[in-house]
């Protein structure tokens, strides 16, 4: 007969709102102390209003990322026509995207050093002025070479920003709600970026080709001011509460074990002892279904006794940086995982801001407010079922949606090689929707379940990077494929980079802390 919970704990179903840890008794998960009513062990709702805790914050990010990305979706439609008028071709189109991606590849992981060392609300203040001062001067450039130059300054504010953000939702959430934390922030993005397409569509219509990045621009300014007035530091949260109400690890995550289990002060486990002192690297053990890290801690108490503060940290030294990242490398998940988001983005930037733009307007005779108004029903669609889709991969996984989102996204993809008029460009507009859909925030929850406490940022920062090679080398390799051969095998190709990815993840990738996943709050 197996032990049952000690006093003080909770079994894992019967737990009140207010707990936050977890401690495996003979194989049975018990919960300890801590959280405040909200997303989060034992209850249903996200109290988006309570600004000291995690769904103020969230709040406040969702509001600063649809402001962002409705002036992305005026714009986002209209970049590859507003690049052809200055007299260039399809590759060239695309090298604009590529820069971008280029300028993000390079300041991602510096950016997630950064969210460590010098805290995520500054980036998220910076970013977005940076993309402003890059979307004014994009507007009013007069050479296409001057549009190079203020996309590169957008891709630098686009990884600030991005990253950053990622850092917070990892401070906000656990790996058994992450899927939902993540879901409400990506649907405020995608609602932004829903609305914007038709409109700047009808911008450029009525007002020119310029007119939709002006927009941009002031959109990100306002941004950053919004940043700036009501976003606070979360560096040292856990679970979307300051060290000081709580505790807290290094990097905002509990200390796990081999099943994503926690120790009370980030002591020992029936699974794993506990560990003491700091040291300059990261230890990481990958069992039989679940990936779990041993970390440094900023501070220990010897007793074992009573709760340890964790909340003030000192900045990671550059050793422990690169220790982190050449340990994430050398994880197959964590590298797959990268490697999916890596083609998503590649069929993003490459198959759908550059080509079906090109394709509806040149092949099919489109006008610009047609082709925003697909744009619109897929991130439509995508909204739909983003929060369906974090739910269930808290519930059944990660890889049960990762898969299947991948392997529709990539059939969508290649059914536009067969696509002859516009009713079937607005038909697999939607199938893709769906697809994309799927996925939802699975990915990045994935990468962060896996990520090392202590050092979320570097981890995020290596996600993204990785993941940006798609950003990059689509528009640019479509766009010559398109040049060279036609829009057909352009499709083709993302489409079976698309599924080999997915079919590569879903072979080799392990599901990590399984049992975090099935929290029926």
């Amino acid at each position: 007969m197996r032990p049952g919970c000690r006093e003080g704990e909770a079994p894992w179903r019967d737990a009140s709102p207010a707990t936050t840890s977890r401690v495996r008794r003979g194989g049975r998960p018990c919960l300890i102390g801590g959280w405040p009513r909200g997303i989060g062990s034992g209850s249903r709702r996200l109290r988006l209003f309570d600004t000291d805790g995690r769904g103020g914050v969230l709040l406040v990010l969702a509001v600063q990322v649809f402001i962002i990305m409705l002036g992305l979706g005026l714009a986002a439609p209209i970049l590859p026509l507003y690049a052809q008028s200055f007299g260039v071709g399809a590759a060239a189109v695309g090298s604009l995207v590529t820069v971008f991606g280029l300028s993000r590849i390079l300041i991602n992981i510096p950016a997630g050093h950064w969210a460590e060392r010098f805290g995520r609300r500054r980036l998220l203040i910076l970013g977005p002025l940076a993309t402003s001062v890059g979307s004014f001067g994009f507007a009013l450039s007069s050479s296409f070479g001057a549009l190079i130059g203020w996309r590169i300054l957008q891709g630098f504010g686009s990884a600030v920003l991005t990253t950053a953000a990622m850092v917070v939702l990892a401070d906000l959430s656990t790996p058994a709600n992450r899927g939902r934390v993540m879901s409400l922030y990506q649907g405020s993005l995608l609602l932004g970026a829903g609305a914007g397409p038709a409109l700047g569509g009808y911008i450029a219509d009525l007002l020119g080709l310029r007119a939709p990045f002006l927009i941009f621009g002031s959109l990100t300014l306002l941004a950053a001011l919004w940043a700036y007035l009501r976003l606070p530091e979360t560096r040292g949260w856990i679970g979307g509460r300051p060290a000081e109400d709580g505790g807290a690890t290094g990097g905002g995550r509990p200390e796990e074990g081999p099943a994503g289990d926690r120790a009370p002060g980030g002591g020992a486990t029936e699974d794993r002892p506990a560990e003491g002192g700091a040291t300059a690297g990261v230890a990481v053990t990958e069992g039989a279904d679940a990936v779990a890290w041993a970390a440094p801690r900023a501070s220990s108490n010897p007793s074992g006794a009573g709760p340890v503060d964790r909340g003030a940290r000192a900045p990671e030294s550059p050793r422990g940086f690169r220790s982190v990242l050449a340990t994430l490398l050398r994880i197959p998940g964590f590298v797959l995982i990268s490697v999916v988001t890596l083609s998503v983005f590649f069929s993003r930037s490459g198959g759908q801001m550059t080509l079906l733009p090109l394709f509806g307007h040149n092949v099919l005779g489109l006008s610009e407010s047609t082709i925003g108004g697909v744009f619109t029903l897929i991130a439509a669609v995508n909204f739909a079922t983003l929060y369906l889709a974090g739910a269930l991969s808290d519930r059944f996984g990660r890889k049960a949606v990762i898969v299947p989102s991948g392997l529709l996204t990539a059939l969508s993809i290649g059914l536009y090689a067969l696509v002859g008029n516009s009713a079937a460009f607005v038909l697999n507009g939607l199938l893709l929707g769906i697809g994309t859909g799927l996925g939802g925030p699975a990915p990045a929850a994935y990468a962060t379940d896996i990520a090392p406490p202590g050092a979320i940022g570097p981890a995020m920062g290596l996600y993204r990077t990785i993941s940006d090679i798609g950003l990059v080398l689509g528009p640019v390799l479509l766009g010559w494929i398109v040049d060279a051969s036609g829009f057909a095998p352009a499709f083709l190709v993302n489409a079976v980079l698309m599924a080999a990815s997915t079919v590569a993840f879903a072979l080799w990738a392990r599901e990590p802390a399984p049992d975090t996943a099935h929290d029926d709050r």
